[in-house]
């Protein structure tokens, strides 16, 4: 056996999280949570903002700060910006205030309500209904005035009730804090037709454009900065060419306009760049980083789906294995699947609830359908085909450990079971000969 000692071990691990091409601590500087000390193109945004949040804690005010735009546009970095400077003025007793930040995606109303009393006053009951969490926000802003971050509003989710705990929606949310005395938001949406939605006459009242700052998405030569920016921070002079900081631009203006997926590029970039030796992020690296990238992004996308939709990406899965085919009828997935989810313990879906959730998968664009024609009269054959590379459906399967190792036991069985064909049809040959 081979024991390394301490040392091999330390050098080993500094290998591993370090790149020829990084300056120390350059990986964080590429995070998403980095705070940048020069918010290229976006002073004026926090500026803004800066002086909203602040004149709400200042005369201990209601009211709602509207943050919209794409995804990606510095929206969330500049609301961090703004509570770093303001949580400095704070501490200084320059300013009176707590000032909280919660991320709304997937969370109900009650879950960001309580998540921020968490952050506000250390609360360890884990569910309030959302009278509990308003009186406990009130009882707080009667002893100093409270801003509550809500990112990606647009992704929470309606509270349906339960017992004891009456439903709340997201417009129920928005009327308290722009009714509840020194209780302030400010609200991220990348949704632009968020507020054209809200229904409720009482909360779009209290909306001003006064207090809604809109992030445009970043043009290529913004892009070009803010990444050369980024780059001159995390790593050593010249690793990184102009030419390919404006490819690397040109690549995020062209797909998604995030700046966040550039970042990721680059991470990938130095990661790359460590395991090939090279002190030089080249064009042939970059590529291979957007590829990367993009193969974690499908995986993210399909790890975030719901256990049911990723069963049945993996009963396709398994199909493949077994016929060797992309197109894949309904049933053929169904029957697959009924074989998984018993090897789970789940309960199945019947026929119908399965054929929506199949259509669910391609309305997100992992599955296409084609219609082919059965012959004149006789109408069309529905199949199923994937939309991503198989190996990503795969790397993506294996992540799950609901279903991994269920569905790496039937593609064995799948393997044995054409050995065992391929050796009868070998058996029956030699004898006929």
């Amino acid at each position: 056996m081979d024991v390394k000692d301490i040392g091999s071990i330390k050098e080993e691990l500094k290998t591993h999280i370090s790149s020829p091409v990084l300056k120390k601590g350059g990986m964080n500087t590429l995070s998403e949570e980095f705070i940048p000390e020069k918010p290229v193109h976006r002073d004026r945004h926090i500026l803004d903002l800066g002086k909203l949040i602040k004149e709400l804690l200042e005369l201990r005010i209601t009211g709602t700060v509207f943050l919209e735009g794409p995804s990606g546009t510095g929206k969330t970095m500049c609301f961090m910006t703004v509570k770093k400077i303001l949580d400095e003025l704070i501490f200084s007793e320059k300013l009176d205030g707590v000032i909280v930040y919660v991320r709304g995606r997937g969370k109900t109303v009650n879950q960001v309500l309580s998540e921020a009393l968490k952050n506000l006053s250390n609360q360890r009951k884990e569910r309030f209904s959302f009278g509990e969490a308003i009186t406990a926000l009130e009882k707080i802003s009667r002893e100093k005035p409270v801003h509550v971050c809500i990112d990606e509003i647009d992704m929470v989710k309606s509270y349906s009730g339960g017992r004891n705990y009456a439903p709340s929606t997201v417009q129920d949310l928005l009327y308290y804090f722009s009714r509840t005395r020194n209780l302030s938001a400010t609200i991220i949406t990348n949704d632009f037709c968020f507020m054209d939605r809200l229904t409720d006459i009482r909360v779009r009242s209290s909306i001003t454009k006064e207090r809604t700052i809109l992030f445009e998405k970043y043009s290529l030569q913004q892009l070009v900065d803010i990444f050369s920016y980024r780059v001159s921070l995390a790593f050593n002079d010249g690793a990184v060419p102009k030419e390919v900081i404006r490819k690397l631009s040109e690549i995020v203006h062209e797909t998604t306009g995030d700046v966040r997926q550039g970042l990721e590029i680059l991470r990938f970039a130095a990661i790359l760049c460590a395991k090939e030796k090279k002190d030089v992020v080249d064009e042939e690296i970059l590529r291979a980083a957007v590829e990367l990238r993009n193969t974690q992004a499908m995986i993210d996308k399909i790890m975030a789906l719901s256990d049911t939709h990723r069963v049945i990406l993996a009963s396709y899965y398994l199909c493949f294995r077994k016929s060797g085919k992309h197109e894949q009828t309904s049933q053929e997935i169904y029957d697959v699947y009924l074989d998984l989810v018993g090897r789970i313990g789940k309960k199945p879906l019947d026929q119908h609830s399965f054929r929506t959730k199949i259509w669910d998968l391609t309305t997100y664009g992992l599955l296409e359908q084609l219609r082919i024609g059965k012959g004149s009269r006789k109408g069309v054959e529905r199949l199923y085909r994937l939309t991503i590379p198989i190996v990503t459906l795969n790397e993506a399967i294996l992540m799950d450990a609901t279903i991994a190792e269920h569905v790496k036991s039937m593609a064995r069985e799948i393997v044995e079971a054409r050995v065992r064909e391929a050796r009868g049809s070998r058996e029956k040959l030699e004898f006929t000969t």
